[in-house]
């Protein structure tokens, strides 16, 4: 399974200029949006698997030519400075963070693919190019179909040929203006990985009590780890070190929703400090082999969480045409993992569609056991920045 990523175009959030307090704040403000969205599509069962951190980066894209209450709301939802050019700054530190520490492992691009009838503001196409954004004319008006195949070839592409159909027949019409796309992959190895012959056949234990046949890893190694008495959590560095899989193992097959009714920016705040600074423990670790898909329609959750006026016929976005009269028609975001023995690959992609604004369409312990048979909860993160590039849960596998 084990590829190495391309270099790509890209486009980060939060961390660079500013005070270290700031730089806390906009820490703390992303995780709150981060958790308050998993909060919500976890509502549903099953897998889940998110970027938050595409999610916020495509949504950089329209802040750069937002105002008013459009601009206020997206700010105070994503945790982006007051300002567009502050925010663009910060944005552009990171990436040099993530892109420096996550070599071959990590790409990020973004991609804005605008109708060539439609004029775009000089200084907007100049902020998005600076985020790393490419640019490019497209005849929404007379081919929206070969349109959308071209946007879903970038994508293909930028996934390494995972995510390819984002964007399904119909998604992209005559009066499409603007597509504004992130797409993040990521692929490395363990530090520590698997040995293929110890995986045997198992059996992952549901939360209703089901018995699901599972590839089931083991191995004897070691890990940053803490527990509760009512969860068991684990840190796993993939090579290199810079970014970490973080498991969190509810004791009972069928507590994940109970832990999950627990979280807030705080709570997972402290939980992922008390794991990067935990002492490694010898641990008889099994994790079961994973790989899995998740589609997700952003708007209504987006709402929820406090954007609204982006998705009105009175949003502005006047910064990104002086012709005005858009608003946000669509998001879509897709997610892709797999977990082997080698190491994991990890891809997603967030579409933003805009359309002219009308109606909206401890050490010397003895060793733990840490079995992930059943329901688990789990982060993938840049240690070092805090940076969470997916989150998500594993309930069938």
């Amino acid at each position: 399974m084990l590829r190495r990523s391309f270099s790509a175009a890209s486009l980060l959030v939060f961390f660079a200029a500013g005070s270290p307090a700031f730089a806390a704040e906009a820490a703390t403000q992303a995780l709150r949006f981060e958790l308050s969205l998993y909060r919500e599509l976890a509502k549903t069962d099953g897998n889940q698997f998110v970027s938050p951190l595409s999610i916020e980066e495509a949504f950089a894209l329209v802040y750069a030519g937002a105002g008013r209450e459009t601009a206020a709301e997206l700010a105070k939802t994503f945790g982006f400075d007051a300002s567009p050019q502050a925010a663009a700054a910060r944005i552009q530190a990171r990436d040099q963070i993530l892109q420096a520490e996550g070599g071959q492992s990590f790409s990020i691009a973004n991609g804005m693919w605008v109708e060539r009838s439609y004029p775009l503001n000089d200084s907007y196409v100049q902020m998005i190019g600076d985020l790393g954004a490419v640019v490019e004319p497209m005849d929404f008006a007379g081919a929206p179909d070969a349109a959308r195949t071209h946007i879903n070839d970038w994508i293909a592409q930028a996934t390494a040929g995972h995510i390819s159909d984002l964007l399904s027949r119909g998604a992209v019409v005559s009066d499409t203006k603007l597509i504004l796309a992130n797409a993040v992959y990521f692929n490395a190895a363990w530090a520590h990985p698997f040995s293929a012959d110890d995986t045997s056949d198992g059996v992952f234990r549901t939360a209703t009590g089901d018995k699901l046949a599972a590839k089931l890893m083991q191995h004897k190694t070691s890990a940053r780890y803490f527990e509760t008495k009512t969860f068991q959590a684990a840190e796993f560095d993939y090579e290199g070190a810079a970014f970490v899989l973080d498991v969190f193992l509810p004791r009972r097959a069928d507590g994940l929703k109970a832990f999950e009714a627990r979280l807030d920016g705080a709570e997972m705040d402290g939980w992922l400090k008390t794991l990067s600074a935990a002492d490694a423990r010898e641990m008889n670790l099994v994790l079961p082999k994973v790989k899995i898909k998740a589609s997700y329609e952003l708007v209504p959750v987006l709402k929820i969480l406090g954007v609204h006026a982006a998705f009105a016929n009175a949003a502005d976005l006047s910064g990104i045409s002086d012709h005005g009269g858009l608003e946000v028609s669509d998001v879509a975001h897709q997610s892709f993992l797999a977990i082997d023995e080698a190491g994991t690959e990890a891809a997603a992609v967030t579409a933003i569609t805009l359309e002219p604004a009308g109606p909206p369409p401890v050490p010397t312990d003895p060793p733990v056991s840490f079995i992930a048979d059943h329901p688990f909860f789990l982060v993938l993160r840049h240690k070092a920045s805090g940076t969470i590039l997916f989150i998500g849960r594993i309930e069938q596998v």
